[in-house]
């Protein structure tokens, strides 16, 4: 029986929330598009149009030279789109793997859009912040910001209410290697481009709390050798925020889970989970809050999964269960 209890203990610590594995169903892939790329970062403009940056492939429209980031924008959606190409040399590299600059995140504030650059230093660490006030145009300009020399992948949580743009990133200054646990980091709207207005979370789900100390982060899920890429997403008219995780291989062994929290930092609740999904996930998954139902929490939810399946832009309805 101790033996036991210590078990028990040692999971409540390793674990986050609870489980519901059948809340969330999948429907059929009602979108494809940009064959060969992925690494998408979708974000719906002021004009109703997403645009994204890209990865390893030649372009949206595959008319291009390959590279390891390009930039673009979809057009209508989710159920029937087109994507066109914007080339900017602000946001054009190449390289295989490692060896260029890729897209990691974006998120528009106003008439400005962010962007986290991967792969910033040698062997595809760190991350720098890039940003532009005509992102919309042809051959959009782009400033470099921040550099987060700690974060290989940092991901901008889309919608989220308040004064706050909250980050997700797994502990790790490597794109490529999966940690054992994700950092949560905030920072007010109008201070993105300050790194000293950053902060860490360092609470729990009841009691949340904040530093500016990175050797004092916290963390708001562990999982050992699983925590990844990732893609969260806040829908409004349920009050929940989505997560996509990456449980460290999901490219090729198929593998994810999806996580239902009231805030970012939890409690969670693991409402889908794969070893094996019925088509590959590729490397990052989010749900776009524009591609959102408006159904209530009390009600089944729609959401869409924008992902980089097989090497190309895929979008699939999701139906969520009531109260998650």
């Amino acid at each position: 029986m101790r033996v036991l209890a210590l078990l028990l203990a040692l999971l409540c610590t390793t674990s986050v929330g609870a489980r519901a594995q059948n809340a969330l169903t999948w429907g059929p892939v009602v979108a494809r598009a940009a064959p060969g790329c992925d690494a998408f970062t979708p974000v719906r403009g002021p004009d109703g149009r997403h645009y994204t940056s890209y990865g390893d492939c030649s372009g949206l429209s595959g008319t291009l030279p390959r590279l390891s980031m390009g930039f673009g924008r979809i057009q209508g959606g989710p159920t029937s789109i087109s994507v066109q190409d914007l080339p900017t040399a602000d946001l054009t590299d190449v390289g295989n793997r490692d060896a260029g600059y890729k897209p990691a995140s974006a998120l528009i504030v106003g008439k400005r859009m962010y962007m986290w650059v991967r792969n910033y230093a040698s062997g595809g660490t760190q991350s720098r912040l890039k940003y532009s006030d005509n992102f919309m145009q042809a051959k959009s300009t782009w400033t470099w910001s921040v550099n987060l020399t700690n974060f290989g992948y940092p991901v901008f949580v889309q919608g989220a209410p308040g004064g706050y743009i909250y980050i997700v990133a797994h502990d790790n200054n490597s794109a490529y290697v999966p940690a054992n646990r994700f950092v949560l980091i905030r920072v007010s709207k109008n201070q993105l481009n300050n790194r000293a207005s950053y902060e860490f979370f360092n609470g729990s789900p009841n009691a949340p709390s904040w530093t500016k100390s990175y050797s004092k982060r916290g963390t708001f899920f562990t999982a050992a050798g699983e925590c990844f890429r990732s893609g969260m997403s806040y829908n409004s008219a349920r009050k929940r925020y989505y997560w996509w995780r990456n449980t460290g291989d999901s490219k090729t062994s198929k593998s994810f889970e999806v996580w239902s929290g009231e805030q970012p930092w939890g409690k969670w609740v693991r409402i889908y989970s794969t070893t094996e999904w019925d088509m590959s996930p590729g490397e990052r998954g989010e749900f776009p809050i524009a591609w959102m139902g408006k159904e209530p929490i009390s009600a089944a939810g729609t959401l869409h999964l924008l992902f980089s399946g097989q090497d190309q832009l895929v979008v699939r309805r999701a139906t969520v269960a009531p109260g998650f």
